[in-house]
């Protein structure tokens, strides 16, 4: 009767994850290859059965009781969870995360290295990767694992900055009609940096359209604005190792990189300027770095009131951010 039990719910699990197999064409069945999500409420149904099946089974429902055995299942019920949804990162950090606990070290690191390569731009697998690595002080790797992930996110940044352009482009022609090729006589155009000017302002401004209310804002420039913020959580992940593993010359090395990088979003400032402040108690150079962000990130409001609380903290009334803040 136990058995019968177990293996109505064992079916039960297994049911959703397992699409019907496809008319066979030609006498051959198609194949049915893992697809990349697309975020539609199937795929959040699908993830959702596959941990539910991936948890009971870690609660042994089977009631194994040689150890081994039980890691063997749990080895080939991961490595059938991890082929079906090669392309979703919470399968995988289950497999790590449960392989790892199981004493398996070596198996559960080459579990995030595969993971990593059929999801670059994963957080979740990139952060545990180099996590791992700084615990056994392999820190040539943690810089390799954050360099990776920013080059891979800054090009879907430069893809979606490319959209917003084209975009672009058709409003501005709408708005300009005929007089796109007749200037102004008492507004001449200068024709070799109108056509720069006029695509960064009017990235700017797609972008800035973060500010505004967000039923205002198109899905891509929201796109935008979300992935800006993730790639300067990378840059503050980055600084951070960089403090804890090689000290203050270090994080401060990283952080030049990522102020002259033009995707660095102002909460990327504001953790090193912190850092400085908290950890080095440097707090001239916590100023100097907020007074460099607020030349840069003057127009965002967020960014102000997070600059202004930090000089009513540390009692300065003379910086030049009181002034900007009572011009405007």
């Amino acid at each position: 009767m136990q058995a019968r039990t177990k293996l109505r719910e064992l079916r039960k699990y297994l049911s959703p994850l397992i699409p019907p197999s496809p008319s066979p064409q030609n006498g051959r069945a198609p194949l049915n290859l893992p697809k990349k999500p697309t975020y539609s409420a199937s795929d959040r149904a699908l993830v959702g059965s596959w941990k539910q099946y991936l948890k009971w089974e870690e609660g042994n429902p089977l009631e194994i009781e040689d150890k081994s055995a039980f890691i063997v299942r749990m080895q080939g019920v991961y490595r059938k969870a991890v082929v079906r949804m090669r392309f979703f990162s919470e399968i995988w950090f289950m497999a790590y995360s449960w392989t790892n606990g199981a004493g398996r070290a070596e198996e559960a690191h080459q579990l995030l290295k595969s993971g990593m390569e059929a999801n670059p731009s994963s957080f979740i697998l990139n952060f545990a990767y180099a996590e791992a690595q700084e615990l056994a002080k392999n820190y040539a790797d943690v810089h390799t694992t954050f360099a990776n992930l920013l080059q891979v996110v800054q090009k879907e940044l430069d893809e979606l900055e490319a959209k917003m352009a084209e975009l672009s482009e058709p409003n501005a022609s709408q708005e300009n009609g005929m007089n796109l090729d007749v200037p102004d006589s008492q507004h001449p155009v200068d024709l070799s940096q109108g056509a720069g000017l006029q695509k960064e302002a009017s990235i700017a401004t797609i972008a800035s359209s973060s500010s505004t209310t967000s039923s205002e804002e198109t899905p891509i420039a929201k796109q935008y604005k979300e992935r800006k913020q993730e790639y300067g959580l990378i840059y503050v992940m980055y600084i951070r190792f960089a403090l804890r593993a090689e000290g203050l010359p270090a994080s401060r090395a990283v952080f030049t990189k990522a102020r002259k990088d033009k995707y660095s979003p102002w909460e990327v400032f504001e953790a090193a300027a912190l850092m400085e402040y908290h950890v080095a108690k440097e707090s001239a150079v916590a100023n100097r770095i907020l007074s460099v962000a607020m030349n840069k990130f003057g127009t965002e409001i967020d960014f102000v009131v997070r600059y202004l609380t930090f000089l009513m903290s540390i009692n300065d009334e003379t910086s030049e951010c009181h002034p900007l803040i009572l011009s405007s």
